[in-house]
Formats: C-alpha cells, structure tokens, sequence
C-alpha cells in the first residue's frame, strides 16, 4: 500500500507543461535586454503599456481560470490540458514580450523616472505571477508536503483538493506612475500650448487602472494504492 498521494492523470499532464513555463519564464525575468529603442513620448509609450498590461492580464487570468476548471473535470483527456497550458503560455509571452520593450527603451533625461516607474509595475507584477507558477511546481513535486505545509490532514483514499489562487495585487509602483504622469504633464502644459501636446498627453486622463485579479486555480489528489488512477 502506498501512503503517498497519487496523482490524477490531467494533473500529471498540468505538470509536464507547467515545469518548463516556469522555468522559462523565470529565465526571461532574470534577463534584460539591451537597450535600443529611443523614446520621445514616453507619455504616451507610458499610457499604451498600462493598457497593454492590464488586457494582456485580464487574458492570461481568463486562460488561468479555464485551465484550472479543466483540471476539476474526472474526464478532461490530456491534450486539452496541454491546450490550456499553452494558451496560457502565449499570454504570459506576451507580458514578457512588453516588459523587454520597455526595458529596451531609451526615454530622454526628462522622461527617466516614467521609463523606471513603468518598468517596475511590470516586474512587481510579474513577480507575482512568477511566485504563484513557483508554487504549482513545488505542489506538483512534493504534494504530501504541500498539504502538510497548509496544515491539511493525509488520510488515504481521500480526495485532498488544494486551492492555489493568484490574487493579483495592485504594485505600489501604480501609484507613483500615475503621480509621475500628472506632474509630467503638467510641465509640458506648462512649456507648450496646450494644442501642440493634446495627442500625446493622454497618460494621466485615461487613468492607470487597478491591475487587481484573480485567477482561482485548483489542484487535487488523492491517496490509495499505486494503481489508482485518481478520478
């Protein structure tokens, strides 16, 4: 008899796509891209990437929650976990993708700290993202201890569910991009006729958005003999 929990088969599936998504995104945070791209309006380049980020997350949370309601079904085959996960793949790319365009970007000396702030709502939130794929490996390696970590009781033969949630939270760095974009305007203003700058200046009035989600995420196992195979 085997006292260790045994995986169902979409869960084991979750997990030969899951491990290397993790793997390589956690690559690509730890690498940066050189700098080539100069940046004149960065108002607007500032603008455009908070509404990127904040659809390209609304994607890849939708994708997130679909994958997880696939793995609730006994009767979900492989291939459409395999599916899920890699359309789940190609949204966090895309995150991945606008956070090396911003980290290439070369703003002028005035537009430095947009560059800085907006950079760092990217990786403040992908950080958080990067935590919580982090946390599905560790489930998928170790589930007896995963449970154990969350204080639930192993009992053999029982469906132990664990929930892995990823709240997003706002970056505290939304806060100061916003305050960054008023005041930056404002100078402009300042400078120029206001009718000169009216097509670039859009960053503070449409607002920065709260980047607040959730992606409700469920993995579950069971404890039997070797030969159960789960649901």
């Amino acid at each position: 008899m085997n006292s260790g929990p045994i995986l169902p088969r979409q869960t084991l599936a979750l997990g030969k796509c899951v491990r290397p998504i993790a793997s390589k995104f956690r690559v690509r945070m730890g690498s940066r891209p050189k700098r080539s791209e100069q940046e004149t309006d960065i108002l607007s380049f500032v603008g455009s990437h908070v509404e990127q980020i904040q659809a390209n997350l609304d994607r890849f949370v939708d994708e997130a929650n679909q994958l997880g309601e696939l793995l609730e079904v006994a009767d979900t085959p492989e291939n459409a976990v395999q599916r899920g996960a890699a359309r789940m793949e190609i949204c966090l790319e895309r995150l991945l993708d606008d956070y090396d365009e911003v980290r290439r970007t070369i703003p002028g000396y005035a537009d430095s700290e947009g560059q800085r702030l907006i950079e760092k709502v990217y990786r403040e939130t992908l950080l958080q993202i990067q935590a919580w794929l982090d946390d599905i490996v560790e489930c998928l390696n170790d589930p007896k201890g995963a449970l154990e970590k969350r204080g639930l009781t192993v009992e053999e033969g029982k469906r132990l569910p664990i929930t892995l949630d990823l709240e997003l939270e706002p970056p505290p760095s939304l806060t100061d991009l916003d305050r960054w974009a008023v005041q930056r305007e404002d100078r402009l203003i300042a400078a120029e006729e206001a009718e000169s700058i009216e097509a670039s200046a859009h960053m503070s009035r449409r607002g920065t958005g709260c980047l607040g989600l959730l992606a409700t995420f469920g993995l579950g196992w069971w404890l039997g003999k070797e030969d159960d195979q789960g649901y």
